[in-house]
């Protein structure tokens, strides 16, 4: 297996949900409950568990789903499409719910913060598509706080505020680096999009296959931005770099 050195790099950076929180199950049963209450009850399980391959987004997702289904069509941005934006209005409130007690942790994730963090102090980031009130109740919960500043905690406000395109754009991670003051980024990603757009802004990527899809994505050639290294998890990640 391909091997990195933690002294090769200036800052890391985390995404969040299906890196460190294991937000899955929370979307997939708050999309599943916001389809069903929209009259969209037919689609299965399964056609939702594919959601994260149509992006990272809310939108690219239920309006990827809807679209794999025949329900919509994509003439018009699915940020836009009535259908799409009234469903990710009930399933973002079902979704509050679970958010504010804070995820439950993917495994092994709060053991290799901890364990990464004295390498990187004062230099380690969260990047994310998600608003700030899901990423704090998650830190909080796990006193995660301590290794990353509010200045380094990367939602979607930062981007909307920066003015930014959010991923797959490399922009995030590009704000990540200049925030960080750092070049040398090396970078932990669980999705094709996230991965696409660390890769965009010049940094290394670790990309994690907890998502059995997303692994086979990330193990094959079809990807243009494919990770640096793939790794089943973060005990083959620890291996990559060395750690003790």
């Amino acid at each position: 297996m391909h091997t990195l050195k933690l002294t090769d790099f200036e800052a890391v950076a985390f995404d969040l949900e299906g890196t460190l929180a294991d937000t899955i199950p929370s979307h997939h049963d708050a999309r599943i409950v916001a389809f069903e209450q929209h009259g969209f009850g037919h689609i299965t399980r399964e056609q939702h568990e594919l959601g994260p391959t149509y992006g990272s987004s809310t939108p690219a997702i239920v309006g990827g789903i809807l679209h794999a289904a025949g329900e919509i069509d994509s003439d018009v941005p699915f940020a836009e499409n009535q259908t799409v934006v009234d469903i990710m209005t009930t399933r973002d409130e079902l979704f509050k719910t679970t958010a504010a007690k804070g995820f439950n942790a993917m495994p092994g994730a709060i053991d290799f913060v901890r364990a990464i963090a004295p390498h990187f102090a004062g230099k380690m980031a969260i990047v994310t598509s998600s608003a700030e009130e899901f990423i704090f109740p998650f830190l909080e919960r796990y006193d995660l706080l301590q290794y990353f500043s509010e200045d380094h905690i990367i939602g979607l406000e930062s981007v909307v505020v920066e003015g930014l395109e959010g991923k797959p754009s490399g922009d995030p991670y590009r704000l990540a680096m200049r925030r960080l003051g750092a070049t040398r980024l090396l970078v932990f990603e669980d999705t094709a999009p996230g991965v696409a757009a660390a890769k965009k802004a010049g940094a290394t990527v670790i990309a994690l296959g907890f998502d059995a899809p997303n692994s086979r994505l990330f193990k094959s050639a079809q990807l243009e931005y494919s990770p640096d290294v793939a790794v089943a998890d973060y005990d083959e990640a620890a291996a990559v770099l060395h750690m003790e």
